[in-house]
């Protein structure tokens, strides 16, 4: 019983002249030409019913131990043969078929890296199959070498995904004063180095990139490269931020969160911005009977007492100096039974100290309250 797979059967149609029901040779009896043209019929009919996923092949086994059986089996199995089938259940890791109890064979799928053994979710129950025998183990078919990655592209399309996520590389990039940020083959870059960053590389708007700084550097604010509040950064290890790029190589810094290594920040007053911690306001403020706390944006508060003799005047020197401006203050005086007379600053009150006067004909306690920057 002939295959079309067989050396019987051949291309050049004068060598297929066996005895019969293998050929038909010249001036062979009447009586050979049913079986040679009855065994090509079903030659033909068992090549399409195996290169078909019709209900003449019976599935059977599990998603990861396939049985198939045809009404005439297969002699051998032969490098080349298709094999089709509609699936009972889908796979969940290394795949065999097995074809009419010839032995079962191991299901293998393309990779970028070449064949290699099915892992899962390469078959789900109801596809339709289509295998093909390369000697040694079987090869799924119609499937991209590259199923299951994306090699790169554009979508031009919203896309919605539900119950998915597109999981981001991490990289790490040497900081450089033009980092190629966009170019990098992950979303999340961890930055080592200490040279200054003054510029990114040009991609296209729209395009996001976290950095996660190892170490001390700075961040250079220009017209490509735009900080909160239009000033450089100082990074520390650890500190966090998220660009955004405009396009023409112009990036947008949209978020930027201190790490637990950043040292808390004195404020000086001048400062155009700055980023605390909670920790960070410790060297910003001093609490106690005579005091100040330093509130970001430069803004200063600081507030004390002092004992003045009547009629007479006292310095109040500040716990720190304003660096730019005295802007407002308050003066309390305080005795016996109740507020005392009326107090006043015996002159407009300098960076460091104010000049209080005294009213009263009595000692009397006088607690100050001023504000600057």
């Amino acid at each position: 019983m002939p295959e079309l797979s067989s050396a019987i059967y051949s291309e050049v149609d004068p060598s297929n002249n066996s005895a019969a029901p293998n050929g038909m040779p010249e001036g062979m009896p009447p009586s050979g030409v049913n079986d040679s043209w009855r065994a090509g019929m079903g030659a033909i009919k068992r090549a399409y019913d195996r290169d078909h996923a019709g209900t003449w092949c019976t599935v059977g086994g599990t998603g990861n131990a396939i049985t198939l059986a045809y009404a005439v089996a297969p002699a051998s199995y032969v490098q080349g043969e298709k094999y089709a089938f509609k699936a009972i259940a889908a796979n969940s890791g290394a795949t065999t078929v097995n074809v009419n109890g010839l032995g079962a064979k191991s299901v293998f799928k393309k990779t970028l890296a070449g064949t290699t053994a099915c892992t899962g979710n390469e078959i789900q129950n109801g596809d339709l199959v289509e295998l093909e025998y390369d000697g040694t183990q079987f090869q799924i078919m119609g499937q991209a070498a590259n199923a299951g990655s994306f090699a790169g592209g554009t979508l031009t399309l919203a896309t919605n995904m539900s119950g998915a996520a597109f999981n981001e590389g991490l990289v790490s990039l040497a900081s450089a004063a033009t980092m190629a940020i966009g170019a990098a083959g992950g979303n999340y870059i961890t930055v080592t180095g200490t040279t200054a960053i003054t510029a990114f590389d040009t991609v296209q708007a729209g395009t996001e990139r976290t950095l996660e700084f190892q170490g001390a550097l700075t961040l250079t604010n220009n017209a490509a490269i735009i900080l909160p509040g239009g000033a450089n950064i100082a990074t520390a290890a650890g500190d966090t931020a998220i660009f955004r790029s405009e396009g023409s190589g112009n990036w947008r810094c949209v978020s930027y969160q201190r790490g637990p290594a950043s040292a808390a920040i004195t404020l000086s007053g001048t400062d155009a911005i700055a980023f605390l911690t909670a920790s960070g306001f410790a060297g910003n403020k001093s609490i106690g009977a005579n005091g100040y706390y330093k509130l970001p944006g430069g803004l200063i508060l600081q507030w004390g007492s002092l004992s003045i003799p009547g009629t007479s005047t006292g310095t109040f020197t500040y716990p720190t100096s304003f660096p730019n401006n005295f802007l407002a203050g308050v003066i309390t005086p305080v005795q016996a039974g109740g507020i005392g007379a009326e107090s006043t600053f015996n002159a407009t009150p300098s960076l460091s100290s104010a000049v209080v006067y005294n009213a009263s004909n009595n000692v009397l306690t006088h607690y100050v309250f001023v504000i600057g920057n």
